[in-house]
């Protein structure tokens, strides 16, 4: 059984005609049944009722029918995902991203991994910084995507809303997990970022709606600064739930939930002047996807790729 033979027989049926399906597929006639006589023969059974009127199936000839559909169609699609892959694999270009140190060292590596691997054309350019510091980068053009801890509209920017990071409170040397409100977090000293950091700015946020203020103990502005110092046990921290999951591995981190939840909007930002650049096209897709693997879990949905 050969692929031409079950497109004949499609065509065959749905027209109702040897000599209508000998037009479309643009093949002789004669040959036209011979290819049908064979595949029957190979079958051993009847797969056509031939009469002055036209041409029908039989029922093992409509069952046929209906499997090559399907099988044609899987072909056709299998055809156009190679010809996608080779595309993309053969795409080059430069691609600047910048990731604040949060989600850098979640995706950093996967992706410098994925981009080495799968499109070897593309010049990657990484840069890891303050999501408010990301903003003024992509906005006067140094970089083609930023991942920002935003949900407002920029002019000039194509924006993709990604989810809600949980924020939690890590004790120094502590196993409780029982959530902590904010009312307790504002009477607990914590090392924590400087303002205008996201993640400060949201904790200050929900302290500033109940009148109170965080006793800050120190202002560190380093991602691995704070979690170093959460695990050795030298002060308390706030952390994003995703970068606690990632250190969790020492079992030295436990986080305590805040309640009310204290999240921060993570959204991804694009130059408008890289729409029409098939680079920065692809490595937005994979930035969505590997945010989906990496972060799926704490955000309950999966974004799609805009």
């Amino acid at each position: 059984m050969e692929l031409r033979q079950l497109r004949y027989l499609v065509a065959i049926i749905e027209l109702g005609s040897f000599s209508r399906a000998s037009d479309r597929l643009g093949i002789v006639q004669p040959a036209l049944s011979q290819q049908i006589a064979n595949l029957e023969a190979e079958l051993t059974i009847s797969l056509l009722n031939r009469s002055s009127s036209g041409v029908t199936p039989t029922e093992a000839g409509r069952k046929l029918y209906d499997r090559a559909k399907l099988i044609l169609r899987e072909v056709r699609h299998a055809k156009v995902e190679a010809s996608t892959k080779l595309h993309e694999r053969n795409l080059s270009g430069h691609v600047t991203i910048g990731l604040p140190p949060s989600l850098s060292a979640v995706l950093a590596l996967p992706l410098i991994q994925l981009t080495l691997r799968e499109y070897p054309g593309i010049r990657l350019h990484l840069i890891e910084r303050m999501s408010s510091d990301l903003l003024g980068l992509i906005i006067n053009g140094q970089i083609d995507i930023a991942f920002l801890f935003s949900r407002n509209p920029v002019r000039g920017l194509y924006k993709q809303w990604m989810f809600e990071e949980e924020l939690c409170f890590v004790a120094a040397g502590g196993r409780d997990t029982a959530p902590i409100t904010v009312e307790e977090l504002a009477m607990t000293p914590v090392v924590v970022p400087a303002s205008p950091h996201a993640l400060r700015e949201s904790v200050d946020t929900a302290c500033d709606e109940k009148g109170l203020s965080l006793l800050v103990l120190a202002e560190v502005d380093s991602l691995s600064a704070l979690v170093s110092l959460a695990e050795s046990g030298t002060s308390n921290v706030i952390l994003n739930s995703s970068v606690i999951e990632r250190f969790r591995l020492s079992n030295r981190i436990h986080c305590r939930p805040i309640r009310p939840r204290i999240t921060r909007p993570m959204t991804l930002y694009r130059s408008d002047r890289s729409m029409n650049d098939q680079a920065v096209t692809q490595m937005q897709k994979v930035l969505v996807e590997l945010f989906n693997k990496a972060l799926g879990p704490h955000s309950n949905k999966t974004v799609e790729v805009a």
